[in-house]
């Protein structure tokens, strides 16, 4: 096993050069071949590992002892492959540990998530399904500037995934004393900036001659709720090892990374159609357990079968709680909607019954909540899409204070009504067994509830858009 220890060098750059020589393009620079803009240089059968070395967070549990929080994460990378058109096929691994302490007692919380995707040498970066915003590994293979000229005035990239504009800028101090640590940073733009006053700044440490990063410093800000805006938060992210994968046969690694994807992509469908077929759910999910249990057969390599295991716990431990809504779920499904009276956020009366004769789709959501942020750019599509016919789609906003939810109106400038959740137990969500945001009902125009959906998805739109055709397509009477 390889090991390549991350450096520590610092940045001295005297105040008399010029940016241009900061940058190693001048003949004095000392690194070789520097004239030419920093790229990934990665080989089939390495295993990269990136570990967070940031302190634990301690503070006063107000009965004189110490209340302690720790998070570590370790992304374990793979360079499975190399394609004809030389991208670089990476597996990666996150497993993220939050230890909370308090009075002598630990308590700790795991999660661990796997994808790939594909990446050039100047670090263009190829989505696909596997890639998510709360997984994304795009942190540690950050695009590079696609020339010397884009270096010097800036360059940018984007991910659909998450709507995020990527801005980069060369730091004022890029080249190390040696000439080869170079550093950038990286300045991230999204739609969630302006509903949290959020604000993120990476600063990566690039080395030239490994061709990889090696160190990530993020500073996040946030300005909302106010609670958030007492210090801003900071991430240390560092590569902690360079090593080989133990195998003499490395076309096996992508052949068996390959067979384990494909697997995934089957189990997802599986599990997917358990969270909308509510009858069939326990079958659904049956399948998908021996599907991933078949994927231990298939694949021999050490690092891919502990993947499997990884998800088999996962599925285990989320199986449970799927059955639990389906069978909830499926006691709406066909059902006539209950009915609900409340208000618009400036107090007019507005109930279920006023939208009889249309198609219906309710958007649960609050501010607070993320991932309802970030269908909404899709609601307002869908709105647009079906504008002038027989359809009502409605926000029901649960903001204790409305003017959250005006402030999140407003920035997205939302051209569908807002309707108030409502209280107790007249809160709307409860009458359809709603307890996680962001869900979408939609009730067709007898007033029947025919279809739910939970959570972010990247295709929504798409999928409510068919089932809302279907149902406009079905007579009212």
């Amino acid at each position: 096993m390889c090991t390549l220890r991350p450096r520590h060098d610092r940045f001295l750059i005297p105040a008399c050069v010029t940016f241009a020589a900061a940058l190693g393009w001048l003949a004095g620079c000392p690194a070789a071949g520097a004239d030419e803009p920093p790229r990934y240089k990665l080989a089939v059968g390495q295993e990269l590992v990136y570990r967070t070395t940031d302190p634990p967070e301690e503070s006063d549990d107000g009965a004189g002892g110490k209340t302690s929080r720790h998070s570590v994460t370790e992304w374990i990378v793979d360079v499975a492959g190399r394609g004809d058109d030389g991208t670089w096929w990476l597996v990666f691994r996150e497993k993220f540990t939050h230890t909370y302490s308090q009075g002598g007692k630990d308590r700790t919380q795991e999660l661990e998530t796997d994808g790939h995707f594909r990446l050039s040498a100047d670090g263009k970066f190829v989505e696909n399904s596997t890639i998510r915003p709360m997984s994304n590994p795009t942190a540690l293979f950050p695009a590079l500037p696609p020339d010397a000229a884009s270096a010097t005035n800036g360059w940018e990239a984007s991910l659909s995934l998450d709507e995020t504009r990527r801005k980069f800028h060369v730091a004022p101090d890029a080249v190390s004393a040696d000439g080869n640590t170079w550093r950038f940073v990286e300045e991230p733009l999204s739609a969630l900036d302006a509903i949290y006053a959020l604000s993120t700044v990476r600063d990566y440490a690039f080395d030239r001659e490994a061709g990889l990063v090696r160190k990530a410093v993020t500073t996040y800000r946030q300005g909302w709720p106010a609670q958030s805006t007492d210090k801003p938060q900071v991430q240390t992210i560092e590569l902690a090892e360079v090593r080989q994968l133990d195998t003499g046969d490395l076309a096996a690694i992508a052949q068996q990374a390959q067979v384990y994807f494909t697997a995934v992509e089957e189990y997802e469908k599986l599990a997917g159609r358990a969270r909308r077929d509510f009858a069939h759910a326990t079958m659904a999910l049956i399948e998908a357990e021996t599907r991933l249990k078949k994927a231990t057969d298939e694949v021999t390599l050490p690092w891919l079968r502990a993947m499997v295991e990884a998800r088999l716990k996962q599925h285990r431990r989320d199986a449970q709680y799927t059955i639990q809504d389906a069978v909830q779920f499926a006691k709406l499904l066909d059902q006539p909607s209950e009915e609900w009276q409340t208000t618009d956020l400036d107090g007019q009366p507005r109930g279920l019954s006023d939208y009889r004769g249309q198609v219906v789709v309710l958007d649960f959501w609050y501010r607070g909540c993320g991932w309802c942020i970030r269908a909404m750019p899709q609601m307002k599509q869908l709105a647009d899409d079906y504008a002038g016919q027989a359809v009502a789609i409605l926000g029901i906003n649960s903001d204790q204070d409305l003017d959250d939810a005006r402030f999140v109106i407003d920035k997205l400038r939302l051209n569908y009504p807002t309707l108030k959740n409502g209280t107790g137990d007249e809160q709307i969500n409860t009458k359809y067994k709603i307890h996680g945001w962001p869900t979408l009902v939609v009730i067709d125009k007898k007033g029947v509830v025919r279809h739910l959906h939970f959570g972010y998805s990247p295709t929504l739109r798409g999928e409510l858009g068919d089932k809302i055709r279907e149902l406009l397509a079905e007579p009212a009477d």
